[in-house]
């Protein structure tokens, strides 16, 4: 701003420019100071934001007006400028940053997953010649339970989720009349009495809920470890140490005592109340697992001779039956489960009854809910079938040849 800026003003003014600059501040940018001497100037003037306070010795008013920078503010826009610049490099840069950490870790993940499938087709591949090594139905010609399958969600019980502890299966006789029959057994909601099974003339009615008949048990049974033997159901009686055997053409009921059992919640199974009495088939028959105070606990195995309901041979282990989630018979061995996690059970103990001999082992069994209700091996499809907290699930058994 220069004479031209004082030209602008009124006649009857005198102006002149302060050179200086007033302010610096990023706050008050800068402006020029005009002195003017306004000794008639109309106190409404648009240059005065201010009235007139000041007089000189001449009796002149003399007012300050504070005009504006009119120069272009080249360096703030500069200054403006780099730090955008710096601003979006640094944007940039941590943007490139998070992709190249993504990348890297997707890679990561993506080698773990591939070396992991690699793993599961070596292990498919040596194993191949042990699934193509199954011993037929019926035959006990192997070295005893290798691995088992991944479990394989029926269905809920058809009393519904309420109904936590039960059994289910399929006919365990090798021959029997009726092989594709199917049963299930949900326990009352006290999860002790059992009050009817409901049957099913083959898997895909179970599956479907259709051409189903429903069985009531005379007297009530109680815990979970009946089993369909050669088209009679057998169970334990209720409140009593009596094995009970309802045929399911005649409606008949048979019982007896097995002796020195214990029975009403004594030495059952961890986690599964009122089971004293499990019922167990497998491919040379019947079997009974139960506990006795001269036992103290521990599981004692007995075998049901044909068409009998007493134990015509008994073996004793040294498994102290509350310390097993289960157990189950194949071809004459005992197998004893335990939990590991709310997500996984264990085969950990076996019993051969050809030989008396016990070992300890550690076969995973896993599991779609906290508690295994009941568990039971079938010798006619090398399945076993599970009651897990009102869900039925059942499971390939694989033999080491």
């Amino acid at each position: 701003m220069g004479a031209e800026g004082g030209a602008n003003l009124p006649s009857f003014c005198r102006a002149w420019l302060h050179n200086g600059i007033y302010s610096n501040s990023p706050h008050h940018p800068p402006h020029h100071q005009l002195w003017v001497l306004c000794s008639s100037l109309p106190t409404h003037s648009p240059l005065l934001p201010q009235p007139c306070s000041v007089m000189d010795a001449s009796g002149h008013c003399v007012c300050t007006v504070i005009l504006p920078d009119d120069t272009f503010p080249l360096r703030r826009i500069e200054l403006l400028e780099s730090s955008a610049h710096n601003l979006t490099l640094r944007n940039m840069s941590v943007t490139v940053s998070a992709l190249e950490s993504y990348d890297k870790n997707h890679v990561v993940a993506m080698r773990q997953e591939l070396t992991t499938l690699r793993q599961r087709l070596a292990e498919c591949q040596k194993d191949k010649p042990l699934l193509g090594r199954q011993p037929p139905i019926g035959m006990c010609n192997h070295q005893g339970i290798w691995r088992i399958g991944k479990p394989t969600v029926v269905q809920l019980n058809w009393r519904g989720a309420s109904y936590k502890a039960g059994a289910w299966g399929k006919e365990s006789a090798l021959r029997a009349r009726r092989k594709e029959r199917y049963w299930v057994a949900p326990l009352n909601l006290d999860g002790r009495r059992l009050d009817s099974v409901r049957l099913y003339g083959s898997y895909q009615d179970l599956l479907l809920a259709r051409n189903s008949t429903d069985q009531l048990i005379t007297g009530f049974g109680q815990g979970a470890g009946p089993v369909l033997y050669n088209g009679s159901f057998y169970y334990n009686c209720y409140n009593a140490r009596d094995l009970c055997r309802l045929d399911l053409e005649s409606g008949a009921v048979d019982r007896k005592a097995v002796p020195n059992a214990t029975f009403n919640n004594r030495f059952s199974y961890a986690g599964t109340s009122w089971q004293g009495l499990d019922l167990a088939a497998d491919e040379s028959g019947l079997w009974v697992l139960y506990a006795t105070e001269r036992s103290e606990g521990d599981i004692v195995i007995g075998r049901l001779g044909p068409g009998s309901l007493a134990p015509e041979k008994t073996w004793q282990t040294s498994q102290y039956k509350p310390a097993a989630t289960n157990a189950f018979m194949v071809c004459g061995v005992l197998y004893a489960t335990r939990a590991v996690s709310t997500r996984r059970e264990e085969i950990f103990y076996a019993y051969d009854t050809h030989t008396g001999q016990e070992s300890r082992l550690s076969l995973p069994l896993d599991k779609v809910t906290d508690v295994v209700r009941s568990l039971s091996y079938n010798p006619t499809d090398h399945k076993l079938y599970m009651f897990s907290d009102g869900y039925l699930l059942r499971y390939d058994v694989l033999f080491r040849p």
